[in-house]
């Protein structure tokens, strides 16, 4: 069944879900699923009584209050995978991989553990908050007693068995509740904590206030820096501030389609994309200390470069590396499990590296089994053109192998 508790669940690239035009009206999905058709994050078709929603490259959800459409990784241990090695640092990396070893519980360098921790010490040290005055209408007066606002609203109207009181409460910063319970969304997604930590979580969040409502990654941004100076004074809470907004950062580069909805949050994350952005990082990473190389994500975008002198289609190659300025390798990243290149992609490399007289040309796709790596050739011009699989399993060591292997055969030539 897709619709589970009013809720259409579906899987990247899986197979089209089938809903009834019944269950389609009692979800009352039609105005944000046409946001997502527009985003073409799914498809959506009408065939008779039914809707058939198609599920695509992307992943992430669109929570209102009692209904939802989540679509879930095809692969969620490649996902987490891709999604922690373009988050995280490098050296973060290095460090958590000797410190777990002693580590029986979760990772040492766990972001999602830190936000924890530091949520704990910002509420043993306490909340900030200010007192404000309310009227509540009560049977049992207390605080300060508002006779006229009684006489007027109350007992005018023959009601003389309550009073109206006005008392004074705490009330916890919103915006503050807010950056926290946008956090604690996106570690529910992404994270993998300890069942009783997640529990401790919700505790957390539910201390926060009451009015704490999901934010816009930018919003968040903005909040967090203001809040960074208005409690520049208190350490332990500036700490957990700091945290947030290095995962707020980290994790608006994964979710590039957010959606601001009323009541609710909507982000997705195209997979070809995070592909793309997981084969940048190893690139960098690899060439980190090159004063020579510098590696450029879609360097070429919106600069109206055509295939042709002076027609032809534009081109935009996934990843440039430049040595000395000048375009060295060029790599197209393909979200796709093959055990060899088709003739199309091939030629799409080719077209690249001649236009952009690059030294080497490369396909880079994903594997289902072991990692491959095939010479294609070299071009009229001398062009090498070389394609490679990257195996799912351990894909981040496996990307950072590739990596060191591209650069090292043009160190050795």
């Amino acid at each position: 069944m897709a619709l589970i508790d009013k809720s259409l669940r579906l899987i990247e690239r899986g197979t089209p879900a089938i809903v009834s035009e019944a269950d389609w009206q009692s979800l009352n999905l039609e105005e944000p699923c046409r946001v997502l058709i527009e985003k073409k994050i799914i498809g959506l078709k009408k065939v008779g009584g039914f809707q058939v929603i198609e599920p695509r490259q992307f992943v992430g959800h669109l929570r209102l209050p009692g209904r939802a459409i989540t679509v879930s990784p095809s692969d969620k241990g490649l996902f987490t995978a891709l999604h922690g090695f373009v988050t995280f640092a490098p050296e973060k990396i290095v460090i958590s991989e000797n410190k777990s070893a002693i580590s029986t519980d979760v990772h040492p360098m766990d972001i999602a553990l830190a936000f924890v921790k530091a949520f704990l010490e910002v509420v043993n040290v306490g909340l900030p908050f200010s007192y404000e005055r309310r009227s509540v209408e009560t049977t049992h007066p207390r605080g300060r007693l508002q006779v006229a606002q009684t006489l007027r609203s109350l007992h005018s109207h023959g009601i003389s068995h309550r009073v109206v009181c006005s008392v004074a409460g705490k009330r916890y910063d919103k915006d503050l509740g807010s950056i926290l319970a946008t956090v604690a969304s996106f570690l529910k997604t992404d994270y993998e904590l300890p069942v009783h930590l997640w529990h401790q979580l919700d505790q957390l969040i539910a201390l926060s206030g009451e009015d704490s409502r999901v934010l816009a990654t930018v919003d968040a941004e903005q909040k967090i820096v203001n809040k960074i100076s208005v409690y520049a004074d208190q350490s332990v809470l500036v700490h957990l501030l700091e945290i947030c907004q290095a995962i707020i950062f980290n994790e608006r580069v994964v979710w590039d389609t957010e959606i601001p909805v009323l009541d609710g949050e909507c982000r997705f994350c195209n997979m070809d994309r995070l592909w793309e952005l997981a084969i940048w990082t190893a690139l960098q990473k690899s060439r980190a200390s090159s004063e020579n190389d510098s590696t450029e994500f879609h360097p070429l975008s919106g600069s109206s470069l055509n295939l042709l002198t002076p027609g032809g289609p534009q081109i935009d190659p996934d990843i440039v590396v430049f040595r000395r300025g000048k375009p060295f390798m060029v790599i197209d990243a393909k979200y796709s499990e093959t055990t060899t290149p088709s003739a199309a992609d091939v030629y799409q490399i080719v077209c690249y590296a001649q236009r952009l007289k690059s030294i080497k040309g490369i396909l880079i796709y994903l594997s289902q089994g072991e990692n491959w790596f095939k010479h294609l050739g070299r071009t009229p011009e001398g062009i090498e053109i070389d394609a490679a699989g990257v195996a799912s399993a351990g894909v981040d060591l496996n990307l950072m192998s590739l990596a060191d292997k591209l650069f090292a055969s043009e160190t050795k030539n």
